[in-house]
C-alpha cells in the first residue's frame, strides 16, 4: 500500500462525501502526543516518549451501521533548548494520513479497514556520530474484526524505513536517532481488553497477541533477511 494510493482513496472519499460530514481539529501538548503515532508499523521507545505535540484534523461521516473516517495529523517534540538559529532542530517530527471505513456485522460486532501513510524525520539530542537527521516513509493497510470494545482480531501488510541497509554509516547514524528497524511483510494481532478503566471509549489496559512474518534488517549495514516473530505484549495508559 504506497501512499499515492492511499492519497488517492482519500481524495476519492472527499469528492463522493455528502454535506452532513463533520469535521473537527485538535492540539495537544504532553504524552497525549504518541496516541497519535499509528500502530500498523512499529515505533521505537524514543519515538513514542518523543512525540509530546500532536495536532489532528479529522473528517467523519457515520450512518449508523456503517461509515468511514480520514485523519491528517503532525506529531512532533523539541529539543530541551530550542536552537533559534535552527527551526529543523526537534528531535522527532511526523506527518501521517489515515483511511477507516468500518460497517456494523450485527450485535455488537463490525468489521474495520484501515489504511495509512506517512513520514517521519528525526534527530537525537546527544547524537554520537555527525549530528545529521534522518528521514524515513512507512505505509500500511489492514482489516480487522471487533467486538464490543471487548477485544479485536486484525491482519494486513506494512511497510516502513529504518536502519537495516547496506550501508553501515547511514545505519549507525539511524540507529543513534533512535529509529526502529527497516522492515515490510505481514502483520496480524489479537487484542483483549483487561481494563475499560473509568471513562467511555478506548480501553485502558490491553493484552495481546502482535506477529509478524516478512523482511526486515538483522544487522549493521546486512541488509533486509526474512524473519518472523510472535510477541505477548501488555499495554496500559496512564
Amino acid at each position: 500500500m504506497s501512499r499515492s494510493m492511499v492519497t488517492g482513496v482519500a481524495f476519492t472519499l472527499l469528492a463522493i462525501a455528502p454535506v452532513n460530514v463533520q469535521a473537527q481539529g485538535e492540539k495537544l501538548r504532553g504524552s497525549a502526543g504518541a496516541d497519535y503515532l499509528p500502530q500498523l508499523v512499529e515505533w521505537s521507545l524514543s519515538d513514542r516518549a518523543g512525540a509530546d505535540q500532536a495536532k489532528a484534523v479529522h473528517f467523519e461521516r457515520d450512518s449508523g451501521d456503517a461509515g468511514w473516517s480520514m485523519d491528517f495529523l503532525a506529531v512532533k517534540s523539541l529539543d530541551p533548548v530550542e536552537r533559534a538559529v535552527d527551526r529543523d532542530s526537534a528531535r522527532f517530527r511526523g506527518k501521517h494520513m489515515s483511511v477507516n471505513a468500518w460497517h456494523a456485522l450485527g450485535g455488537e460486532d463490525l468489521v474495520r479497514f484501515t489504511a495509512i501513510a506517512g513520514r517521519v524525520s528525526r534527530r537525537a539530542a546527544d547524537a554520537v556520530i555527525l549530528p545529521a537527521k534522518t528521514r524515513a516513509s512507512y505505509a500500511g493497510a489492514e482489516l480487522a474484526w471487533e467486538h464490543a470494545r471487548d477485544w479485536s482480531l486484525s491482519a494486513g501488510v506494512y511497510q516502513q524505513g529504518g536502519w537495516g541497509g547496506h550501508s553501515m554509516e547511514s545505519d549507525l547514524l539511524r540507529l543513534t536517532n533512535g529509529e526502529p528497524v527497516a522492515a515490510n511483510g505481514l502483520h496480524a494481532a489479537w487484542r483483549f481488553a483487561l481494563d475499560h478503566g473509568d471513562a467511555a471509549g478506548e480501553p485502558r489496559t490491553w493484552l495481546g497477541l502482535d506477529g509478524h512474518s516478512g523482511n526486515r534488517g538483522s544487522g549493521i549495514g546486512t541488509g533486509l533477511r526474512h524473519a518472523s516473530d510472535v510477541s505477548l505484549l501488555l499495554t496500559t495508559r496512564f
